[in-house]
């Protein structure tokens, strides 16, 4: 029997057990290694492999799910090597070996995105080892004749090598055909009949095995038909029951989702009653998440199309023309491969809406008929964006044909304001619905799955019910009315009054008993949602506008803090808390912050768009980056390794790109280039007899440059195989002599130097023949044609060349060379090395986008250099090109004629275009070719030489890639240390869906929902794991919905309800806050009953003050001016309730009201745009008003809000969001003391129900009017106000038209109309004139304001100094600071005038200047005070060489002294730091030599006899 199954798994044996001590002996050496260079020999330690003690204890707490399966802890836990030696070496004993195998596959079982990279690692170390044979070798296939092991051990085993096998074709196909031996052979026995009975087989694990063979046999036969395996497969278009499982289907759109004629199957919502099971319920929620953005593309593109594919602008959609994909690229921060697409930019004013990062696109090279590709932008940069750049992200980028014109779309409606954070997440979300496996449960399914209504308590008060009170005893807290009267706005909490705080161990069943809602500072409803959130392990809470949802939210966080013992006991598993957006996370962080106690830990914030300052200090990046924060001591070592390995491949893939860059800019070395030229060709550069390593380069410089083989001294003078030198000819003519005479004596003389071609022309200057061209010259190009191609940037050599080639025709010539090198320009010439430095700074750039590590990813400034839309000039650096050697030191001559050479054809080298590979194979003699066939022939090699690099860098980018994932998912994993060790974990539902696998090992046991009814029930969902134990929802799900702009089938399958509102409907219990802290009573009465019914009014909102200036505190304006439409983004704006907004603002702020207190509300982006920049023309840049949009403002109040509804008087009738209840719900409720709204009523009564009734109520209190009543608080008057221009009019500084007449400090009376502000006047400037003198006698009258400072007197007066002249000065300055400017009149001692003036001291030095006799004797002219003999003499001196008597005039200076002592018949001159010695006259050129001779001075002035020498006399 045991022959037999040696026979069974025979096949490739031998490779596999190859393999397997490859890794023994690796994990060997690495061991080895490690140990070495800190610890002597003697001292190393043997690694042992893992104990079973420690599997044990993993699968114990795997049962008690302490630890979650695809945890990161888990993976934590295996990355040690003594597990790898375990795999390799595991127990004999089946129930052990089954243990080693479960805890495996849990490990590798995470399919979290967030921990991919390092799964993917751990499953392919797994299967490295020796454990798929071993398991097959020693237990599987034993399993056909031993009993013992089917037994519960050997059924354990069995599901989990299953399971091991599934993921290693579903991850790793790559290393699945090394499994398709094992596989056979495992299912070769488990198909036995014989062994498919007893007790340890079952139906589970039949099913298991069905699987399994399922999926290897379709992995054969997509193997045997040569394709790849689709990772996912598209929707199916029919109608009844999901045809496929939900995991299978791709996120992203696939073609048919967007050609079917009919719409995807989908089942609707449960809105009520339970769901069939668990898949059925994801199911549900993925689909409907997935058609929730798929479906406005779909509908776009059919409306595209109807309108004969021009209408974009009614498909609602962005048309993108002219689209280019180019090839991928790393993207650095990210760790993904992402393409750059280029198309005509967009105007820079819509920029705010386009390509925001997250969103979904679609490419198409048939006007999206049947090509359709899909991307997500990735990498969005706004300037980038103005020159039509953005990074898209393809999941398949093989679909790109990268020479081929696309046309992109992105829909508008992905630009909802309601979206901007859906659109960043739903990936995240969708990944993270799929990645939730069959047999996984739902946390809370009892309620989400099956509909119970019937809540439990939570799991941990079931032992422990006892709870302390204390913590939100009530204390005393101002009033409404003093908060506002204050000036600040008032949170809606009700005043409670001073109490005790005894000792309160509270029951949890009779907290209605024991504590009542006065003691705790609450309302009563507010108490019921207490002891419902307190007692239910799923707690609903619904909170109208201003009834203090985030109140109470504060106050449960707050109670479960501080009884934190019974839920936390462990301090591993914090409090999360999850909001839909950043602005109300923070909001309900920071009021954590005010009572949590635990340190700088106590909350992390996670995500970087935290904007509030106070909780910058617990952002997770800021405390990162504090230096007490350091790696585990079990993550440092395989940090080290990813990351050394990382910047590793930063450092090769640098070098790559230089070189790569340098390619194009530089004259590649000769042995650089070998390796991609054929033998052939590479053996013609090796010359006979010489040094091949020594004269390589300088004959590849020769082959490039000269025609002929070097090797057989067979070189030409000429470059192109004539004699024509084109410049010297041109030298000639430009000298004067005729062409053909140029011609025929550079043909002569062998074109040496102009001097032998005057030479031959002076020689036969009277032969009448001279200007007649010889036959040798007839052919040459006329040097009209030539100058021409010259003057176009090209070399003389080459000029001449294209015209011989191309039959003298210029136009031919020109256009032949554009084909070759492109097009040059006169200024590309080549110019030196030393200015040819441009590309340097391209050089940097490449080396940067590998530079330092981003940590985390979170980085916004990437790629921000690469905007460079010009080339940048070729870089000419010879000195690159040249071998060191010996023969180069002596043969100077002959390798700067190879310099000169290579300097004046390298522009047209670098420029040639390559030749195809066909055409180089034909060349047998590369030294018969023309010169530019050559550089063809040259281009080629790099061509090769550039591909080897271009395909090394992608290798290269792709490892890169994965090991920065490995590096951010390893500080993932230290990341959840030190969230472990916070009390409070709050993050956006954006980073619970991105943090999977954290918030899977962490597992935190409550979870409060802020806002809940905001978002779509996916997205909580993700929010919770298998160990949550508490879940409270907090939200109104009448005000903002997670989407209300959804198309009316997406209503219908009821896509846009939250969990929060389907619970309500299945009447599951809830608590509703009644109790309204926020809105004045004239304000709530009329318009809340059109969304509650039974909503009442706290006591302090009866006390709000009267909005100052108006004599109605609500206030719609009714007015019939239409509004404006934006087509392309479906957004409005309304410029006569723009300017009456910004206006009313003004008069608002003239009341005496703070920025802080006063918000405008628009309903449309566009409107809220128009409304800001009108509001920093009429109130300037810091007029601290807030003005948002309804949708953003959301949670939030404000004393006084002006609402913009927009929409007015359009043909359509349309009136778009206020048509949604909740929308219009959150519009009304923001306003506390006063509302003042702008809107055509009559148009929004005519088309909604719901405005009609809201219209009616207003009508029955007077709110409805057709301007706005305002009164002057210091004089009484009342007045009307139809536009925004009557404000200026009527009342300019926000009282009436009357003067204000209070008489100022200074007497005079205010000259300004009525004003509110200031009654005072502490701040008003008075304007009359000053009536001030200045203090001097002339009392000068001030010429300035009252209100302005006198300062000094400038006038200018004559004033008498103390010496006695007279001056003009300012009339403030005194007689002391005054400086007399008369000339001094004092005589100096050496008789001449002093030059100072009257109020400065006499000089010392005289400056005039006199004529003196100096110590040579020469006269010269000098300053009065200088001293004769120090002055030197400049006097010239003649002195003659003593051979040829030629003479030099030198200075008087240089001759007197010790320097005249002997002529040495040499003169200096200073060349490059060396001493350079004429011998020879100047004059004459007659050699001197170095005799000493006497001279005679000729000079006048001093007759007498000097010596010196003229080498050193010329100084």
């Amino acid at each position: 029997m045991e022959q037999q199954a040696d026979r069974f798994c025979s096949l490739n044996m031998d490779s596999v057990n190859a393999k397997a001590r490859s890794v023994r002996n690796e994990d060997a050496a690495a061991g080895e290694t490690s140990t070495s260079s800190s610890v002597p020999q003697k001292q190393q330690q043997i690694l042992y492999p893992l104990g079973f003690k420690t599997i044990y204890e993993l699968c114990a707490k795997l049962d008690s799910k302490e630890i979650a399966k695809g945890s990161s802890d888990l993976l934590r836990q295996l990355l040690k090597d003594n597990f790898s030696r375990r795999l390799n070496d595991p127990w004999p004993d089946i129930e052990r070996h089954s243990k080693l195998l479960r805890v495996t596959v849990a490990a590798a079982s995470s399919t979290q995105t967030d921990m991919a990279q390092m799964t993917h690692d751990f499953l392919l170390r797994v299967l490295d080892t020796t454990v798929v044979r071993d398991t097959v070798h020693k237990h599987i296939l034993p399993m056909m004749w031993d009993e013992k092991k089917r037994n519960r051990a050997g059924a354990e085993l069995v599901k989990s090598f299953i399971k091991l096998l599934q993921l290693a074709f579903e991850q790793l196909p790559t290393k699945a055909n090394e499994l398709v031996m094992y596989t056979q052979s495992t299912l070769g026995v488990l198909r036995d009949e014989s062994i498919r009975t007893g007790a340890w087989w079952s139906d589970d694990l039949a099913a298991n095995v069905d699987r399994l063979e399922a999926q290897f046999n379709a992995y054969i036969k997509q193997k045997q038909q040569g394709v790849s395996v689709p990772l996912k497969k598209p929707l199916e278009k029919t109608f009844g029951p999901p045809p496929e499982n939900f995991r299978s289907l791709s996120i992203v759109p696939v073609k048919e989702d967007m050609v079917a004629v009919e719409d995807p199957c989908m089942l609707p919502n449960k809105t009520d009653g339970r769901y069939d099971d668990s898949e059925h319920y994801l199911d549900v929620q993925f689909r409907r998440l997935r058609e929730y953005f798929v479906r406005p593309l779909r509908d776009g593109i059919r409306l595209y199309h109807n309108g004969g594919g021009t209408g974009s602008g009614q498909a609602n959609l962005f048309l993108y023309t002219d689209v280019r994909i180019e090839a991928p690229h790393l993207h650095k921060m990210s760790g993904e491969m992402l393409c750059t697409a280029r198309f005509k930019a967009p105007k820079r004013g819509c920029l705010h809406k386009r390509l925001i990062g997250g969103s979904l696109v679609c490419l198409s090279c048939d006007d999206f008929h049947e090509n359709f590709i899909f991307a997500v932008v990735a990498d969005r940069n706004i300037c980038k964006l103005a020159t039509g750049k953005v990074g898209l992200f393809f999941e398949t980028p093989a679909q790109i044909v990268h020479d081929t014109i696309y046309r992109m779309i992105e829909s508008n409606a992905y630009f909802d304001n309601s979206m901007y954070g859906l659109q960043l997440t739903y990936l995240h979300v969708l990944r993270s619905l799929q990645a939730i496996e069959e047999d996984e449960p739902i946390p809370f399914a009892t309620y989400l799955v099956e509909a119970n209504t019937n809540p439990e308590l939570p799991y941990y008060l079931r032992r422990h019910r006892l709870v302390n009170f204390i913590s939100i005893l009530a204390e005393k807290k101002a009033t409404l009315t003093q908060e506002i009267t204050n000036g600040s706005s008032a949170s809606s909490v009700p005043p409670t009054v001073a109490t005790d705080k005894p000792h309160r161990m509270v029951h949890v069943r009779y907290i209605h008993e024991r504590v009542t809602c006065t003691e705790l500072g609450l309302d009563e409803s507010q108490f019921k949602a207490l002891q419902l959130a307190v007692t239910s392990e799923l707690a609903v809470i619904h909170g109208p506008p201003g009834t203090g949802k985030t109140y109470v939210g504060l106050q449960i966080a707050r109670l479960l803090l501080a009884n934190e013992r019974l839920w936390n006991p462990d301090r591993k598993h914090p409090m999360l808390v999850v909001s839909f957006n950043n602005h109300a996370l923070d909001q309900f962080l920071e009021g954590i912050a005010d009572f949590v106690k635990g340190g700088s830990n106590a909350i992390i914030r996670v995500g970087r768009r935290c904007q509030n300052e106070r909780l910058q200090p617990f952002v997770l990046y800021n405390m990162r980056k504090s230096n007490s924060f350091r790696l585990p001591k079990d993550l440092r070592a395989v940090y080290c390794k990813a990351k050394g390995e990382q910047i590793a491949l930063c450092e090769s893939m640098e070098m790559d790109s230089k070189i790569i860059v340098q390619l194009a800019t530089k004259l590649v070395k000769l042995d650089l280039l070998l390796d991609c030229i054929i033998p052939r060709h590479s053996d013609q550069f090796v010359s006979q007899g010489q040094s091949a390593k020594a004269h390589r380069a300088n004959i590849f410089i020769d082959w490039l440059t000269l025609v002929g083989s070097v090797a057989s001294g067979d070189s030409q003078p000429g470059p192109f195989g004539h004699k024509m030198n084109a410049s010297l000819v041109r030298e000639l003519m430009y000298d004067g002599m005729p062409e053909f005479a140029a011609k025929n004596a550079t043909y002569r003389t062998g074109a040496r130097s102009q001097y032998d071609a005057y030479r031959w022309f002076n020689e036969h200057a009277k032969d009448p023949d001279v200007n007649v061209p010889i036959r040798e010259v007839q052919d040459w190009p006329p040097m009209q044609a030539v100058n021409q191609l010259v003057d176009e940037g090209y070399v003389y050599d080459v000029a001449v060349d294209a015209l011989v080639a191309q039959g003298m025709d210029v136009q031919r010539a020109l256009d032949h060379l554009h084909r070759l090198f492109g097009r040059l320009h006169v200024q590309d010439d080549v110019q030196s090395v030393e200015q040819d430095e441009p590309n340097a700074e391209q050089e940097v750039n490449d080396a940067e986008l590998y530079d330092g590590e981003v940590f985390d990813g979170e980085r916004d400034d990437c790629f921000e250099k690469d905007d460079i839309t010009e080339q940048p000039k070729k870089e000419v650096n010879v000195d690159d090109m040249f071998e060191p050697t010996e023969a180069e030191l002596t043969e100077v001559g002959e390798q700067d004629d190879r310099r000169e050479r290579t300097k004046r054809y390298l522009p047209h080298i670098l420029m040639a275009l390559p030749m195809k590979d066909e055409e180089a194979d034909e060349v047998l003699d590369i030294w018969t070719l023309p010169l530019h066939r050559r550089w063809l022939l040259y281009q080629s090699w790099v061509a090769k030489l550039r591909s080897q690099y271009m395909r090394s860098l992608h290798e290269k980018e792709k490892l890169y890639g994965a090991a920065r994932k490995r590096v951010k998912e390893i500080h993932k994993m230290a990341n959840i240390d030190l969230l472990r060790s916070a009390r409070v974990i709050g993050m956006t539902t954006t980073s619970a869906a991105m943090h999977q696998a954290t918030l899977r090992t962490i597992q935190p046991r409550v979870v409060i929902m802020e806002e809940a009814a905001e978002v779509l029930e996916a997205h909580l969902v993700t929010s919770l794991t298998e160990g949550c134990q508490h879940a409270i929802l907090i939200g109104d799900h009448k005000q903002l919905r997670p989407n209300p702009a959804l198309l009316e089938r997406m209503k219908k399958l009821d896509l846009d309800m939250p969990l929060l509102e389907r619970l309500v409907n299945n009447n599951f219990p809830y608590a509703t806050l009644t109790n309204q802290h926020r809105m004045r009573p004239e304000i709530a009465r009329s318009l809340m009953p059109h969304f509650y019914e039974k909503l009442q009014y706290h006591e302090a909102v009866s006390n709000y003050p009267h909005v100052r200036g108006v004599i109605k505190d609500m206030v719609f304006i009714n007015h019939p001016t239409p509004e404006c439409a934006c087509t392309l983004f479906d957004s409005y704006t309304n410029q006569f309730e723009a300017e009456f907004a910004v206006h009313l603002a003004r008069y608002l702020l003239r009341q005496s009201y703070q920025p802080q207190q006063i918000t405008v509300l628009c309903a449309y982006v566009d409107q809220m745009l128009q409304t800001r920049e009108l509001a920093m023309k009429v109130m300037g840049a810091s007029h601290g008003v807030h003005i948002e949009l309804v949708d953003s403002y959301h949670g939030e109040e404000s004393d006084i809000i002006i609402l913009s509804l927009v929409r007015s008087n359009n043909p359509d009738g349309e009136i778009g969001f206020l048509s949604v209840p909740n929308q219009v719900c959150v519009a009304l409720s923001r306003a506390k003391i006063g509302l003042f709204c702008l809107a055509n009523l009559d148009f929004l009564a005519k088309h909604s129900d719901l405005w009609r009734e809201i219209r009616q109520s207003l009508d029955k209190v007077g709110a409805v009017q057709r301007f706005l009543p305002v009164k002057c608080v210091m004089h009484g008057f009342e007045q009307t106000i139809a536009t925004a221009e009557d404000f200026d009019i009527k009342c300019p500084e926000g009282g009436c038209q009357e003067r204000c007449s209070v008489q100022l400090e200074c007497g005079h009376i205010c000259s300004k109309p009525c004003h509110v502000y200031d009654p005072q006047h502490k701040s008003v400037a008075c304007i009359e004139p000053c009536a001030r003198t200045c203090t001097s006698s002339f009392k000068h009258p001030c010429k300035k304001q009252c209100s302005q400072d006198c300062g000094d007197c400038e006038i200018m007066v004559t004033k008498e100094l103390h010496c006695g002249h007279k001056t003009e000065a300012a009339c403030h300055l005194e007689l002391d600071e005054i400086v007399c400017k008369v000339p001094c009149k004092n005589i100096l001692a050496c008789g001449h005038m002093c030059a100072a003036r009257c109020s400065q001291p006499c000089t010392t030095s005289c400056e005039a200047i006199v004529r003196r006799k100096l110590s040579c004797g020469h006269k010269m002219d000098v300053r009065c005070f200088e001293d004769p003999k120090s002055v030197a003499c400049t006097t010239l001196v003649s002195m003659e060489w003593p051979n040829c008597k030629h003479r030099i005039d030198v200075p008087c200076e240089k001759i007197t002294g010790e320097k005249s002592s002997k002529l040495r018949g040499s003169m200096m001159k200073e060349s490059i730091g060396q001493a350079m010695h004429w011998v020879k006259c100047p004059e004459c050129n007659e050699d001197i030599g170095g005799e000493s001779h006497r001279l005679v001075a000729s000079s006048q002035e001093a007759p007498e006899m000097v010596h010196g020498d003229p080498n050193e006399l010329r100084g």
